[in-house]
C-alpha cells in the first residue's frame, strides 16, 4: 500500500493526451452545497465525461444550470432515494462506467451530528482535493495510471479530525463480519484480515475499471440496500464501503492512497499535532517511550498478563520512569504490586501509595513471587548479572 503526493500546480512529467475513455461519476444529495461541488466539477478536463446522479431533480436541475454553460459532456441520472451514493454507483453508474478504461467516484457528505461538523467538513475537503483539486492535478492522476500498469485504484486518505477515530485503530467497526459475506458472494479469494487497517473508507476513488470486474458483475438493484433512514453501521453499504481495496488486489492489482501537495501538509500538521498529544498520553499509561516502544508493548502485553497471573506475589524491578509506568499498567489490568526492587536505594521513603521500595540485598523470595524488570533495554546486561548474583531467575523483561 503507497501514497501519492501529485502536484495541483504543475504536470509531472510531459503530459500526453490519453487516448483513453475517462468518466467521473458524481451522486450529489446536498442542494444548499452545489456550488462547492460543482467548483471541483468545472475542473475535469473536457475529454472526460461527467456522469450526475441525485435523487433529487432539484438537485439536477440546480447543476445543470451551473454546469452546462461550460461543459457539454453532461449525462444527469435521477435515482431512487435508497442506497445513497453506493446505490448510485452499482445500479445506475455500473453499465456506464463498463465503457470507460477509468472512472472516477465521488461523493458529497453531510455531518451526522452537529459536534462533527468541522471534521466531516475538512474530509470533504479531503476527498474532494485528492480527487479533482485542479484540472492539471486530474491529469497527472491519469498518467499514474498509464505509467502504473499494476495500478487498480487510488483512494483519499482517511478521515482526521477531533471526533474522529480512522487514523488511529482500525474502521471495521460492526463490518469485519459483512464485508467477508460480500467477498464470498463477489467469488474473491484475498485473504481479508480482523486485524487489517480499512483502506478504502468513504467509498471515493479512481479506478481502472477492469480492477473491479467481480464487483461490477453482479446484477446490483435498489433492493440490495436498505430503505431510509439508512444504520450508521453494519449494512451492505458499509460493507461495500470496505471492501473495494480487497476487489482490486483480488483482480491482481494494487492499490494506494493519493492527494495533492496542499492536501497532504495540512493532513500531516493535523496528525503531527494528535499523534504527539496521544503519545503524551500513552507513555503516562504504559512504559513507552517511542514508537518500537509501543510496539513491543503490544506483542509483549499478553505474555506479560499470562506470567503475572501465575505469581502471587509481584514486584516491579526499577523504581524509575519505566517502573512506574509498569505500575500504571499492571494496575490498569486488576494486577497487584507488593513493591519495587532496586540495586540501591535512592528514594528514602515508600513509594506514593504505600508501595515499599526494596533493595535486593534485602529482598527475601518466596515461592510464587514474580518480577517484571522495567529498565531501558540498555540496562539490561548489567541487571541481568545484577539478578544473577543474587541468585534470581524467576522473572520476565517487562517493556
Amino acid at each position: 500500500m503507497g501514497f501519492y503526493i501529485k502536484s495541483s500546480k504543475f504536470h509531472e512529467g510531459k503530459h500526453k493526451l490519453v487516448k483513453k475513455k475517462i468518466v467521473v461519476v458524481a451522486c450529489l444529495y446536498y442542494e444548499s452545497n452545489l456550488k462547492y461541488y460543482c467548483k471541483y466539477l468545472k475542473r475535469i478536463p473536457d475529454y472526460i465525461d461527467l456522469l450526475i446522479i441525485s435523487s433529487k431533480k432539484s438537485v439536477l436541475k440546480e447543476s445543470a444550470s451551473i454546469l452546462d454553460s461550460e461543459k457539454h459532456n453532461i449525462k444527469y441520472i435521477e435515482k431512487k432515494n435508497r442506497g445513497r451514493d453506493v446505490s448510485a454507483l452499482l445500479v445506475v453508474a455500473r453499465k456506464y462506467i463498463s465503457e470507460y478504461d477509468y472512472f472516477c467516484f465521488i461523493h458529497d457528505k453531510s455531518p451526522n451530528h452537529e459536534y462533527l461538523s468541522e471534521d466531516i467538513g475538512l474530509w470533504v475537503d479531503n476527498i474532494w482535493d485528492s480527487m479533482l483539486a485542479s484540472e492539471c492535478y486530474i491529469e497527472n492522476v491519469i498518467q499514474l495510471f498509464e505509467e502504473n500498469e499494476k495500478l487498480g485504484a487510488v483512494f483519499p486518505p482517511g478521515p482526521i479530525g477531533e471526533s474522529l477515530r480512522p487514523w488511529f485503530e482500525d474502521s471495521w467497526f460492526s463490518n469485519y463480519t459483512n464485508t467477508v459475506m460480500l467477498a464470498e458472494k463477489l467469488g474473491l479469494s484475498v485473504p481479508i484480515e480482523r486485524r487489517d487497517f480499512v483502506v478504502s473508507l468513504g467509498t471515493v476513488l479512481w479506478g481502472r475499471t477492469i480492477a473491479f470486474d467481480k464487483l461490477f458483475s453482479i446484477d446490483w438493484a435498489y433492493t440490495d440496500f436498505l430503505d431510509e433512514p439508512l444504520p450508521a453501521d453494519g449494512t451492505v453499504s458499509h460493507a461495500i464501503e470496505r471492501i473495494l481495496h480487497y476487489v482490486v488486489i483480488d483482480a491482481g492489482y494494487e492499490t494506494s492512497y493519493i492527494t495533492n501537495e496542499n492536501c497532504a501538509a495540512l493532513l500531516l500538521d493535523r496528525f503531527l499535532s494528535y499523534s504527539s498529544l496521544m503519545h503524551s498520553v500513552i507513555k503516562d499509561e504504559l512504559p513507552a517511550f517511542n514508537m518500537q516502544q509501543v510496539r513491543d508493548v503490544i506483542e509483549r502485553t499478553k505474555e506479560i498478563k499470562d506470567y503475572v497471573s501465575n505469581h502471587k506475589n509481584l514486584y516491579i524491578f526499577g523504581a524509575g520512569e519505566y517502573g512506574k509506568s509498569a505500575l500504571r499498567f499492571l494496575r490498569n489490568n486488576k494486577f497487584n504490586v507488593s513493591g519495587f526492587l532496586v540495586t540501591r536505594n535512592t528514594i528514602n521513603q515508600p513509594y506514593k501509595e504505600d508501595i515499599p521500595v526494596i533493595e535486593l540485598s534485602e529482598y527475601r523470595p518466596q515461592k510464587n513471587d514474580g518480577i517484571i524488570v522495567a529498565v531501558s533495554i540498555e540496562k539490561m546486561p548489567d541487571i541481568e548479572k545484577t539478578l544473577k548474583m543474587y541468585s534470581i531467575e524467576d522473572y520476565l523483561y517487562g517493556f
